[in-house]
C-alpha cells in the first residue's frame, strides 16, 4: 500500500513526523517542507520529535530536518516518543471477525430441468424449480425457493434429521437419509409451501397455507 513520505500527527504534547524510509531522504525533506509551508503558520510553536519506523535517522538528517521545522516556528523535541504516540505507528489491528450464524451451502441460482442432477455433500438451496426428471442430492437439507417436482434426497449420508422445504411441494420421489417416499401421495396433497422430515421412522409433511 502507498504510503505518504511525511505525515503529520498531533498528540497531546505535540507533533509526530512521520517519515517513511522507503522514500529518499531528499524527497522527505521536500515534502515536510511542503506540508509545513501549506499549513499557514498553523503549527508554529508546537513541539515536534520524528519517527522513522525502524529506520533511525543519522545526526546529519535530523539537524536538517530540524532546521527545516525551525523556519517555521517549530520546536524540535529530543523527548521519547510516549506509549501513546508508540500506537501511531503500529499497524493496525486485525479485528476478529465474528462466524456468521448457520452452515455453509451450495446455492443454484436457476431451474434444474429434466436430465439435471445435482449432488452436494451439506446443503442445498435452489433459486428456481425442480423440474421432473431432475434429480437433487444433498448430505444436509434442501431448501427449494420453487417448485419440488422432482427426485430429491436429504441427508443422504444417513442424516435423518435432515429437512426438505419448497414452495409448491410435488416431488416425484423423496427421500430422507435411507427412508423414501414416492410422492403420489404428496402430489395429491399439495397446495402450497411444504416441508418434509422424518418422524417416527416415517417421512412426514407439514404444509403451509
Amino acid at each position: 500500500m502507498y504510503r505518504e513520505a511525511v505525515s503529520i500527527k498531533g498528540t497531546k504534547s505535540g507533533l509526530v513526523i512521520l517519515l517513511d524510509s522507503n522514500h529518499e531522504f531528499e524527497t522527505i525533506k521536500h515534502h515536510l517542507q511542503h506540508k509545513i509551508e501549506s499549513a499557514n503558520g498553523f503549527f508554529c510553536g508546537a513541539k515536534v520529535v520524528f519517527h522513522a519506523g525502524s529506520q533511525q535517522l543519522i545526526p546529519q538528517q535530523q539537524h536538517e530536518l530540524e532546521s527545516i521545522c525551525k523556519q517555521y516556528g517549530l520546536v524540535p523535541s529530543t523527548s521519547p516518543l510516549t506509549p501513546q504516540t508508540e500506537t501511531l505507528f503500529s499497524p493496525p489491528r486485525k479485528e476478529k471477525t465474528a462466524s456468521a450464524p448457520g452452515e455453509p451451502a451450495l446455492l443454484l441460482k436457476q431451474t434444474l430441468r429434466s436430465g439435471r442432477s445435482v449432488s452436494r455433500a451439506g446443503h442445498i438451496i435452489v433459486l428456481g424449480n425442480v423440474h421432473p426428471g431432475a434429480k437433487l442430492e444433498a448430505g444436509g437439507n434442501i431448501i427449494i425457493m420453487g417448485n419440488c417436482l422432482g427426485t430429491v434426497h436429504a441427508g443422504a449420508h444417513g442424516n435423518k434429521n435432515a429437512i426438505i422445504t419448497a414452495l409448491h411441494m410435488a416431488p416425484q420421489v423423496l427421500s430422507i437419509a435411507d427412508i423414501t417416499y414416492l410422492g403420489t401421495s404428496a402430489r395429491k396433497k399439495a397446495h402450497g409451501q411444504g416441508k418434509a422430515m422424518i418422524r417416527n421412522e416415517k417421512i412426514v409433511f407439514i404444509w403451509y397455507k
